[in-house]
């Protein structure tokens, strides 16, 4: 706590905020699964059991502030896509993504799911903090219905008559000022006095507080390693695996910079145990009727409040232990309360978009086209995807993918050229030769300037 300048009160509020931020999950999850015939309740336990002991992987050894549970687009995705769409039944999809959680993990352990969020180009990674920002805002404003949508301009504005729009602009305002006079607690206070406020306008007060898990289906309801057809499913456990690379490696990296934890050669501390997490969870989350566990971009409320270690991650895990027996109390927190955080974190996560730089068309367009499709097509996956095809076709039409070729072929002649001049040789001066006329820099391209340059001298 002393090395990252924290402290245990201001850790527990920011995984209490976390928590409150992303506990819609309890709520949309057994919605979403519920529709293949799945008890809700044992939706309900699936997502909490499994995201807690995924945060607590994540905090204890990782030491990360980060919240992780199911991805809400990866439970419309087994819902929507794999089982009603493509055919599958609940025991292959489920197997699925059991089985992708296997190879996630031994990729974790290998270290190729870091190698890969190395090798991703910085524009794109700083892009991507960006768009999971206008991602989380665009969740806040439609929960809300102050965007709905409209068959003319895709999007519109909702009813002004509608008191959810302006609780919700009242709540973003009051935190926003809290932050502005540097209020500790300010996320936390502004969510208590939303919920106040909503449950007093909708008489809706919570009429039951406890309620005793249990679960009425056990593993051999989703799992079923027997009789599963790798070449039909193939396709739900590629999805499964690169969303579970691609997607956590993205928010890692953008939650890690949030919180200034990345070091100066672009490492984050204890990565690998934000990728165990999230394979040791999707595990967890299939066997129990979930879907694939992912850190959530709601983090980012955590850490605006403050939270900068593993700590944070334990009381996120804590309050998905108590939501098994509470989920009816957790269950009446308003998106009134919700909202204003995921807007007012959305703006937050604008500041890096000045470290890219707009002049330069081969790091402006990967860029752009990561933080913008990422909220236009409500996935993360989909933003990063194109921003690195952007990226990749660039780094061959600039030249630079020739450059580093030949950089990388000098580096082996040097290594000749250093054990020759180790030899006990003295027959060579080397200072009669001059061999620097003979060296060739072409480029693939070259400026109008250059061109008439060469020209004018006779070339």
């Amino acid at each position: 706590l002393n090395d990252r300048n924290t402290n245990i009160n201001q850790e527990i509020r920011a995984g209490i905020s976390t928590f409150l931020t992303m506990s819609y999950i309890l709520l949309v999850n057994p919605q979403l699964i519920s529709k293949l015939g799945i008890p809700a309740t044992d939706v309900v336990i699936s997502t909490a059991l499994s995201s807690a002991i995924s945060c607590f992987i994540t905090g204890i050894f990782g030491n990360l502030p980060f919240g992780l549970a199911p991805g809400m687009g990866l439970s419309a995705y087994l819902t929507y896509g794999l089982v009603l769409g493509d055919g599958l039944t609940i025991k292959e999809a489920f197997t699925s993504c059991f089985i992708a959680g296997i190879i996630l993990t031994i990729f974790s352990v290998l270290g190729i799911s870091q190698f890969i969020m190395k090798i991703i180009p910085r524009s794109v990674k700083v892009s991507t903090i960006v768009g999971m920002g206008l991602q989380i805002a665009m969740v806040g404003m439609t929960s809300v219905q102050l965007v709905i949508p409209n068959e003319q301009t895709i999007v519109g504005l909702g009813s002004l008559d509608n008191y959810k729009i302006w609780y919700s602009f009242l709540g973003l305002i009051l935190i926003g000022s809290l932050l502005y006079h540097e209020i500790r607690g300010a996320i936390l206070i502004g969510i208590v006095l939303l919920t106040i406020l909503t449950w007093f306008t909708e008489n809706s007060y919570p009429t039951k507080i406890f309620q005793l898990p249990y679960l009425q289906n056990d593993i051999s309801t989703y799992i079923d390693l027997s009789d599963y057809d790798i070449v039909k499913c193939f396709g739900g456990v590629i999805a499964f695996v690169f969303i579970g690379i691609i997607d956590v490696s993205g928010i890692i990296y953008g939650m890690s910079l949030l919180a200034n934890l990345n070091t100066v050669d672009g490492n984050i501390p204890g990565s690998l145990y934000g990728f165990l997490g999230s394979s040791i969870g999707t595990l967890i989350s299939a066997i129990t009727g979930g879907t694939p566990i992912i850190v959530y971009v709601e983090s980012a409320a955590g850490i605006k409040e403050g939270g900068r270690s593993g700590l944070t991650a334990v009381v996120i895990g804590l309050c998905f232990i108590l939501s098994l027996i509470l989920s009816p109390l957790f269950a009446q927190i308003p998106v009134t309360a919700t909202s204003p955080v995921a807007i007012l974190v959305g703006a937050m996560m604008m500041s890096p978009a000045v470290e890219i730089d707009w002049n330069n068309m081969s790091e402006a367009i990967p860029a752009f086209l990561t933080l913008t499709i990422m909220p236009l097509t409500f996935s993360i996956t989909n933003g990063i995807l194109f921003g690195l095809l952007a990226a990749i076709s660039f780094y061959i039409t600039t030249g630079q993918a020739y450059s580093d070729l030949k950089n990388y072929g000098n580096n082996k002649y040097t290594i000749i050229d250093e054990n020759i001049n180790k030899s006990n040789s003295n027959d060579i001066d080397q200072n009669i030769f001059d061999y620097k006329p003979l060296v060739r820099t072409p480029s693939l391209l070259l400026n109008k300037k250059d061109t008439d340059l060469l020209q004018y001298s006779g070339h």
